[in-house]
Order: structure tokens, then C-alpha cells, then sequence
């Protein structure tokens, strides 16, 4: 389960805290698991849309995704065409939005066959996606 502690003294916490699903869970978390970090390599606009059939290293089509565009400013918020929010990122790289229109979207950044950045989500929106762009996954390449 993921969710967002700010470390304490002793790097522990113990409280509520509110899960990628929303739900409010009381819980002792060591406050390392995951910290809001800056992340100034993605600080850059993304266009989004949906593998429809092959991959990336393949020939891929693509159609338009609901999410459309969004814009990361590397300070752990976003912006989208409807509002914007705040962004945790794990020890992994797994990026979620905390708030906002895009909440519970969950990501990370990805490099395509040809070395162009991109934000993958999975076709679930919800779960941590895979290794490579499947159908149906969303793929958000810098702009």
C-alpha cells in the first residue's frame, strides 16, 4: 500500500494517513518508504495517449487518452486541463498523484527504442505499471 508520511525525529511516524486508493488507514510507517521528492528531470509538459496494438520498439498506434496533457514542475506538483495537484515519488521511481483531477494515477518515467522520455501508466491508471508499454496502457511523451 502506498501512501505519504513526512519523516519524524526518530524516522518513524504514527498517524492517519491516506492511501493511493483514498482510503484512511492509521498505521506506523518507517517515513523512508516514501518521501515527497524533487525531481527536476521531470520537470517538463507530457501529451498522453493509448497503445492500441504493438510496442514502443515495434510500430505502435496510438489513439488520444482521456487524461490529455499535464505539466510536472519538479517541485512535487502538476498541472492538468482540470486542476492540479501533488505528486509522491518512491525510492523506485513510482510516481502518484496525491491530488487532484489526476488522483490515484500512478507512473513512472520511462525511455523508448529511440531514448525519448516518456510517463508510462498503466491501463489500470491505478496499479504500478509494467516493464514495457502493453494495449491499452497510456503512454505520455514530453512535449
Amino acid at each position: 500500500m502506498l501512501g505519504v508520511r513526512l519523516a519524524s525525529g526518530d524516522g518513524y511516524s504514527e498517524g492517519w494517513r491516506r492511501n493511493i486508493c483514498g482510503r484512511v488507514v492509521k498505521t506506523r510507517v518507517f517515513a523512508a518508504i516514501l518521501l515527497l521528492t524533487t525531481s527536476p528531470a521531470l520537470a517538463a509538459s507530457y501529451h498522453c495517449e493509448r497503445l492500441m496494438a504493438g510496442t514502443l520498439d515495434g510500430v505502435p498506434s496510438f489513439v488520444p487518452s482521456v487524461l490529455g496533457d499535464f505539466t510536472l514542475d519538479g517541485k512535487n506538483r502538476y498541472g492538468h486541463d482540470m486542476g492540479g495537484g501533488e505528486v509522491a515519488t518512491d525510492k523506485t521511481g513510482l510516481r502518484v498523484f496525491m491530488s487532484g483531477s489526476m488522483k490515484g494515477t500512478v507512473g513512472r518515467l520511462r525511455k523508448d527504442a529511440k531514448g525519448r522520455e516518456y510517463f508510462h501508466i498503466d491501463k489500470a491508471i491505478v496499479e504500478p505499471p509494467q516493464a514495457l508499454p502493453r494495449e491499452l496502457d497510456v503512454v505520455c511523451y514530453r512535449t
